[in-house]
């Protein structure tokens, strides 16, 4: 016979697992279930770079224990199963183990995977990811492996640039491969990028931009080199692929009502098929949530910080349809000793205002106004207060007025920007 559960919870990451938390807060005595793919339990995958340096342990990185032990102690069941497909007629989630689960109300919070470059050689021993704990482990024993000399790195996003500062303390010669024109293309326009570049080859990285990748080549099955277009070979005995994740949606396919793209299309209230039934809702990684800095544009908003507000706000409205949670990309991000915060838009369209500050140094800030509202702003510099200023610029571009413009934003000490609160001692 098919258990059914009030709230089905699919993956058990961030987004999912402050889903299950605040639903079960907000609905004492709901059944609640959540299907896992990960072995290990939950862990903080925005730690995995600390485990790499040694300056957090791998028991440090499970906050909530290893295994899922924190899901039994609030009532919530937890299967390991990959899901297959889903039956929304029937209210039915097909698991690979060959069982199946019922439910009233589906939370999808499958995260992403890692995206295959798809070229020769991708297989070899000494090419790895670096997305789960088990890529970090597999990482941290081919470094300690007195082979391994060169290291390169497939990507200049936010991995990279995580975990180059081990790579480095343990003595590897680095070398960055970017296929964009320039570092964190995400984040960063051509000017902050540049400061960027300045400051990684200052550490004597390797930084090859605009840059495709042909081939990997071994010798007996162990990775010897990158083959980039135009290049050549850049020796390395240890690559590691950060090119980028794809949202985990392949089990929805062919779902009725539910639209599928990058991600899985949702409204304001992250619901994928507004008014259908069963109610069916995508959070973290895999929502394509409209953006209120792109014309409420489905855009993926793939951070950590994203998943956790996601999954909270649909956990704590779990009777009910969840309210707007303004949502825009808004990330922040330490490159050796700059800090670095992009929020919103960070290229400009016709009809918009640029501002920016660019004295040729190491200080870098960019804000994009549209009707007088900041709706992008780039800031590069060191000691970066990067919490201090992701916690105003949240807020403010929340808002229901917004962040209007002001031109000391250029100048004036991030510090100084958060509003102070009556009560607070200050």
């Amino acid at each position: 016979m098919v258990k059914t559960y009030s709230i089905a919870i699919i993956g058990a990451g961030p987004a999912g697992t402050h889903a299950a938390e605040s639903a079960r807060i907000a609905c004492p005595s709901t059944s609640i279930v959540v299907i896992s793919d990960e072995q290990d339990g939950f862990y903080i995958r925005e730690h995995l770079n600390r485990f790499l340096s040694g300056t957090e342990t791998e028991d440090a990185l499970f906050e909530k224990g290893r295994g899922f032990d924190a899901f039994k102690s609030i009532g919530v069941d937890l299967v390991v199963d990959t899901v297959t497909r889903v039956d929304l007629q029937g209210h039915l989630l097909h698991l690979a183990g060959g069982g199946s689960l019922g439910f009233e109300q589906l939370v999808i919070a499958s995260g992403a995977k890692p995206r295959p470059l798809g070229v020769p050689g991708e297989h070899l021993r000494g090419v790895s990811t670096f997305y789960s704990i088990a890529d970090a482990r597999h990482v941290i024993s081919l470094l300690r492996e007195p082979g391994v000399k060169q290291v390169v790195i497939i990507g200049g996003g936010t991995i990279a640039f995580k975990i180059s500062p081990a790579i480095l303390a343990a003595g590897k010669q680095l070398a960055i491969i970017e296929r964009a024109p320039r570092l964190l293309p995400s984040l960063l326009d051509t000017g902050a990028a540049t400061i960027v570049s300045r400051a990684t080859e200052a550490r004597g990285v390797r930084v090859v931009l605009g840059a495709n990748i042909d081939r990997f080549t071994g010798v007996d099955g162990a990775v010897t080199g990158v083959d980039v277009q135009g290049t050549g070979i850049i020796p390395a005995q240890l690559v590691i692929v950060a090119a980028g994740v794809s949202a985990s949606i392949q089990f929805m396919k062919g779902a009725p009502g539910i639209t599928l793209d990058r991600g899985i299309v949702v409204d304001t209230s992250f619901r994928a098929n507004s008014g259908g039934h069963p109610p069916v809702l995508a959070i973290g990684d895999v929502a394509q949530a409209p953006d209120s800095c792109h014309d409420e544009q489905p855009m993926l908003h793939p951070s950590w910080s994203f998943a956790e507000e996601s999954g909270r706000h649909v956990g704590s409205h779990a009777t009910g349809a969840p309210g707007l949670l303004p949502t825009f990309m808004l990330m922040t991000l330490e490159v050796f000793d700059l800090g670095i915060i992009s929020a919103g838009r960070i290229v400009d369209r016709p009809g918009d205002e640029v501002h920016v500050r660019d004295e040729g140094g190491n200080v870098y800030r960019k804000f994009i106004t549209c009707r007088g509202k900041v709706v992008g702003c780039i800031m590069v510099e060191p000691a970066l207060p990067r919490k201090q200023a992701r916690a105003w610029l949240r807020a403010a571009m929340s808002s229901k007025d917004g962040l209007p413009y002001d031109p000391s934003l250029l100048s004036r000490d991030v510090k100084s920007l958060v509003p102070v609160r009556k009560g607070d001692g200050s």
